[in-house]
């Protein structure tokens, strides 16, 4: 797995560096370089920190950017000791973790150790083109069922209903009936690679998207 770490200070990258020591390191010094090197290693890279401190915007700005490149991507904001408006920020932003990184490595990299082996335990899934990747297994898609997949995966573990489904891709009301059909179709695909249970029925509501319930 690589990890990606960008922070405007040297200091803070060496430091991190050596308690990622068993993992392949990206560095970045600055938010647009972070930026682009998740676009370029998104497919191999697993993890990020980044500083809270950096500039135009802060670090969490940028993992929330990270977040929308690749949600499987997981995230860490790299915080001063005490510094208590970073981390209710970071804590409403959802980062994955939070760390101070002026605390000792040994501790930090418990903590980074850990949300590494909760991120294996996960199915992971993205989507590249028409195409859905499930845990490397690709489920080719219509246009129609790309369009569900991405809204339910936007709320991974939140009930959808229907009706906003029908709104945000049909544009109008009513005709809840087709998202059943899709929903359908995107389970017998997925059941095809080994993966049936993603999409979980929610009675009266609609549906959500789970990594696995089994």
């Amino acid at each position: 797995m690589m990890a990606i770490v960008v922070s405007e200070d040297e200091k803070v990258r060496k430091k991190i560096e050596r308690m990622l020591e068993n993992m392949e390191v990206e560095h970045c010094d600055n938010f647009l370089g972070g930026v682009s090197k998740v676009l370029e290693k998104q497919k191999e890279c697993g993890i990020v920190l980044v500083d809270f401190d950096m500039s135009p915007f802060n670090g969490v700005g940028l993992l929330e950017l990270v977040r929308e490149i690749n949600r499987n991507i997981q995230t860490v904001l790299m915080i001063r000791s005490g510094d208590e408006e970073a981390e209710v920020e970071g804590l409403s932003s959802k980062v994955d973790l939070i760390i101070e990184y002026d605390k000792s490595i040994k501790v930090n990299k418990v903590y980074v150790e850990r949300l590494i082996e909760e991120r294996k335990e996960r199915i992971l899934t993205y989507i590249n083109g028409s195409e859905l990747i499930v845990n490397g297994k690709r489920v080719v898609l219509t246009r129609k069922e790309v369009e569900i997949v991405r809204i339910l995966i936007e709320k991974e573990g939140e009930a959808v209903g229907r009706e906003e489904i029908v709104e945000r891709i049909w544009k109008e009301k009513g005709g809840i009936r087709r998202v059943d059909l899709h929903i359908k179709m995107i389970r017998k695909k997925m059941k095809r690679v080994g993966f049936p249970d993603c999409i979980v029925t929610v009675s009266g509501v609609g549906y959500r998207w789970v990594y696995d319930e089994r």
